[in-house]
């Protein structure tokens, strides 16, 4: 098992004809310094930003999640009445070719 890096996050956005945008660099980021358990809302991810002065719109953050989530950086927790909050993946499994 291998950890979720930027790097590694960077080769598999770039694979996908996809950016490593500072947006998405930012909120890998916040996610990797969250201590193990923590999640995160999208507006609690965008409080948290908007207190470090990060300038992230909430679309933005709401798109980088769900990319994230399907890529299998993040892990999506549906909680009550369909409140999502998200949480970082610490450990990937190695793709086999």
């Amino acid at each position: 098992m291998v950890l979720y890096t930027a790097t590694s996050f960077k080769s598999e956005l770039n694979d996908k004809g996809w950016r490593m945008t500072p947006q998405r660099e930012t909120i890998l980021h916040v996610f990797q310094n969250l201590p193990k358990g923590n999640h995160l809302s999208a507006e609690d991810l965008y409080n948290v930003l908007q207190n470090r002065g990060e300038r992230i719109s909430l679309s933005t953050i709401y798109r980088t999640l769900k990319l994230m989530a399907r890529m299998g950086l993040l892990r999506e927790l549906e909680l009550a009445e369909g409140h999502k909050h998200y949480e970082i993946v610490r450990f990937v499994l190695p793709k086999v070719s």
